[in-house]
């Protein structure tokens, strides 16, 4: 699985920087670029307060599509000849 690239900001000065999510998960320390303090990496087990917004949002978007798609109205079955003489046309002969 191909690594991804989140950015994170400084916690003693704000600056932004990039940083990989394998480095989080094997909870590395890296240097700020811009103050050169250090920062472990550590993955946050407490979502914030915008991230459980965002996720509830997506759940609800995910439920108003279910309900769309199972409230939509069945679609007929197209009638078919299966060969067996069920066709109108070949009834009066």
């Amino acid at each position: 699985m191909k690594d991804l690239e989140i950015e994170i900001h400084c916690p003693h000065c704000d600056s932004g920087m990039n940083v990989m999510l394998s480095q989080i998960a094997r909870e590395e320390t890296v240097h700020c670029r811009s103050c050169k303090k250090p920062i472990h990496m550590k993955p946050d087990p407490k979502p914030s307060q915008e991230e459980k917004i965002r996720v509830i949002k997506s759940l609800e978007d995910i439920n108003l599509s279910m309900k769309k798609i199972t409230d939509a109205p069945a679609k007929p079955e197209p009638d078919r000849d299966n060969g067996i003489g069920n066709n109108k046309s070949h009834q009066n002969l």
